[in-house]
């Protein structure tokens, strides 16, 4: 089988909203860490003993986010809470919000991440918390499909996004989920059982792209960059990144496509030469179960397109402001995958495009 070269970007930046702004934390990490507080200041007011069990993180559309769940977890476990099987429990929601009419500056899209503390047997909710997380790395887990020029107002770009949150479009060309019809970025399903390997046609599934993955096949991802820079792509299955179960730490790395060109992501990046294949398997043997992820938060294949270009190169000239159901996708067979590490300046999200799965 032919093996692609490709490379991961080992970056110093920070934030992916704007280039070149260092910050000290993401926006999406801070947000879920103020939930935290919130729900600690909960517990400790109501005298309740921090033992919880947190459930799915999911949308009003029924998709999971396997990397919101990670993050909150981590930030209660870091507030002390131990996390079981417990009386009281925790299901994650978030959906689209905007900033508040009255405040200074225009209306922005943003995620509200909601955390709502339930009895477990009665599921009768105790406590809703929410809170609203801005910035485009925070609308990514809103999963749009959607094309937006760097050069675009940050008024126009919420608007575009906004647009493709209350409107889902599925822009399929041939094969190919694009960003939107005449978009230069897509992506493209390829199955595989055995030896044989078939490119997956997408339906339109009332505006949401949806493609057809059997129990026992394997799949691949090609990711299509058809503009003349070279783009950096974050992808996302069943809302964990390829990179999730990395042996290098390198978990918020992204791939490099060359401008003009395509690549096949086959699996869960390991290290720098291995990866377990994306297989679609029963939920109990599934990448979301290894991490404890309800069944709700399976079904989706997100990838994130960026510009970018080396720390000495000119970015491209439209960067504007930049600086210099219980089936599932498991780890199956370990294969030699050899990646590249190489360093770039990533620009501003270009496109965002999602293609579900049948979870049945």
């Amino acid at each position: 089988m032919k093996q692609y070269l490709l490379t991961l970007v080992a970056l110093t930046f920070v934030s992916l909203v704007h280039p070149g702004v260092i910050q000290a934390a993401s926006p999406v990490d801070d947000g879920v860490t103020r939930l935290a507080d919130a729900v600690s200041g909960f517990f400790e007011r109501e005298r309740h003993e921090k033992i919880v069990f947190v459930g799915a993180v999911t949308s009003p559309d029924g998709d999971g986010d396997a990397a919101l769940r990670d993050k909150l977890v981590a930030a209660l476990e870091a507030k002390e809470f131990t996390i079981r099987r417990a009386k009281l429990t925790i299901n994650g929601r978030f959906s689209k919000e905007f900033r508040p009419e009255g405040t200074s500056g225009p209306k922005r899209v943003a995620l509200r991440l909601k955390a709502e503390i339930r009895d477990r047997e009665s599921d009768e909710l105790i406590q809703p918390i929410a809170i609203p997380i801005f910035g485009e790395e925070a609308v990514t887990h809103l999963n749009p499909t959607v094309d937006i020029p760097a050069d675009l107002s940050e008024d126009k770009r919420h608007e575009k996004l906004n647009d493709a949150i209350n409107t889902p479009t599925a822009a399929i060309d041939g094969n190919v989920t694009k960003a939107d019809r005449g978009s230069k970025f897509g992506i493209e399903i390829l199955a595989r059982r055995g030896s044989s390997t078939s490119s997956r046609k997408p339906k339109d599934d009332q505006g949401f792209a949806f493609v057809e993955l059997a129990k026992g096949e394997e799949y691949i991802v090609r990711l299509h960059n058809k503009a003349s820079f070279e783009t950096a792509v974050s992808l996302n299955i069943d809302g964990l990144s390829m990179y999730a179960f990395s042996k290098e730490g390198n978990f918020g790395s992204q791939v490099v496509v060359a401008a003009g060109t395509s690549v096949d992501i086959p699996g869960w990046y390991i290290s720098s030469a291995k990866t377990d294949v994306f297989e679609i398997t029963s939920y109990a043997k599934s990448a979301a179960a290894d991490k404890s992820i309800p069944l709700t938060s399976t079904g989706t294949i997100t990838a994130t397109f960026h510009a970018c270009w080396e720390p000495t190169a000119t970015p491209p000239p439209d960067e504007a402001g930049a600086k210099s159901a219980d089936t599932a996708t498991g780890r199956g067979r370990r294969i030699d995958q050899k990646y590249e590490l190489v360093k770039r300046v990533v620009g501003k999200q270009r496109a965002f495009v999602t293609v579900r799965y049948n979870r049945n």
